[in-house]
């Protein structure tokens, strides 16, 4: 059934993907690019054929007024505004009845069994050895015992996202350093949801410096997506010093927002970190701001 969703048009889809990007989409669609197409509630997923990789993950969210979000996991793809996610909601558009309703993913984990799902985990694992680490991590769900991460264990992946650029390569190689970086700022998301701000924390901080030391790749990053990462990071611990009220725990969190600014400043002021004054300015006391002081001098 397709009367829950909201009408689209090709005009629509135009105006979320661009003229450019929609162009290439009609040609991934006409060529049956869209692959396994299903619904789950409001959002369309599915698989799409690329020329960088196999294929893309791509998903479309859907809202009373259209189109109101987008992913892709091309190196272009995030905010979906790009050729897969043109193909899939044209597929859409023209073959609605293809996109099998499946379940969500929350309900689909609900009817397993413990030993399926363990089955099911080894399974994943074998395929994505990487996610392993999440194993020896304190759950971001609601209610679960807020134990402090190890923070060897977020350098350790940190240090993996990094292990692999050498900078030669050039956007690809910082879309694919920072897509697991995103993957652990999504994490910190995930504790600062369940309003375990010290794990958050954590993870936004040891990111940053992760970052930090990697200047030259960060330099060498024409897409900026690095540079994002570090904004993400600065956003991230403003939010955490708000809440926050452990005094050490703010200190570290101030010194790595004084750390991504001056780093910005020695590297010429190129724009990242600039909402750093600003959230100093607003949240620290005045014994923090004498701190900075003395920093700053």
């Amino acid at each position: 059934m397709t009367d829950r969703y909201p009408s689209l048009h090709v005009s629509d889809i135009q105006s979320w993907i661009g003229p450019a990007s929609f162009k290439k989409g009609q040609s991934y669609f006409r060529q049956g690019a869209i692959l396994e197409p299903r619904k789950q509630g409001m959002t369309l997923k599915a698989r799409c054929l690329g020329s960088s990789a196999p294929s893309y993950r791509v998903e479309v969210t859907m809202g009373t007024e259209g189109i109101t979000e987008a992913e892709c996991s091309c190196p272009v793809g995030a905010g979906g505004h790009c050729k897969h996610v043109a193909a899939l909601l044209l597929t859409w558009l023209d073959s609605p009845e293809a996109f099998e309703e499946t379940p969500d993913l929350e309900t689909t984990l609900e009817q397993r069994s413990k030993p399926e799902l363990i089955a099911m985990i080894h399974q994943m694992l074998q395929r994505y050895p990487d996610l392993e680490y999440l194993l020896y991590l304190p759950s971001p769900k609601a209610g679960a015992n807020k134990t402090a991460i190890n923070p060897e264990i977020i350098r350790r992946q940190v240090a993996h996202a990094f292990a692999n650029n050498d900078g030669e390569w050039g956007w690809r190689d910082s879309f694919e350093t920072a897509r697991d970086l995103d993957e652990l700022l999504n994490l910190a998301g995930q504790y600062q949801e369940t309003t375990d701000t010290t794990n958050a924390m954590i993870i936004y901080r040891i990111i940053a410096e992760g970052v930090l030391l990697h200047e030259d790749i960060v330099m060498g990053d024409e897409s900026g997506k690095l540079g994002g990462v570090l904004d993400d990071c600065v956003v991230g611990l403003g939010s955490c010093l708000e809440l926050m009220q452990e005094m050490s725990e703010r200190r570290d969190i101030l010194q790595a927002l004084f750390s991504i600014y001056m780093w910005d400043v020695k590297m010429g002021g190129i724009g990242i970190g600039d909402r750093v004054p600003d959230i100093l300015l607003e949240q620290a006391t005045p014994q923090e701001k004498e701190l900075l002081r003395g920093w700053i001098r």
